[in-house]
């Protein structure tokens, strides 16, 4: 199963992370076992829209963890590889 990277437009969490949509996604090292070079992944993105409102949440894209290495602020970050991203968006749940 692949992993999931959250890559949200607005959050809520108090915790900044430096990620770069298709290049870079930095992430605590308590995920250090999962997040493993050649996983694949796919891409997630919650309700929270960047305008303020609320948008369905739901899957963009997705890719391959590269290598990983450390970051100055004590925290993990792994290149993405092959990242496409889908023609249309994937809702998290479907009606019905």
């Amino acid at each position: 199963m692949p992993l999931v990277l959250t890559q949200n437009e607005q959050s809520a969490a108090a915790v900044v992370y430096d990620d770069r949509l298709g290049t870079s996604y930095e992430f605590p090292t308590k995920y250090q076992k999962l997040v493993q070079p050649g996983e694949p992944f796919v891409y997630y993105r919650g309700k929270r829209s960047a305008a303020g409102g609320t948008q369905v949440p739901h899957y963009f894209g997705a890719g391959v963890v590269g290598a990983v290495t450390p970051t100055d602020d004590g925290r993990l970050r792994c290149t993405v590889t092959n990242y496409q991203s889908f023609s249309v968006n994937v809702p998290l749940k479907r009606d019905g």
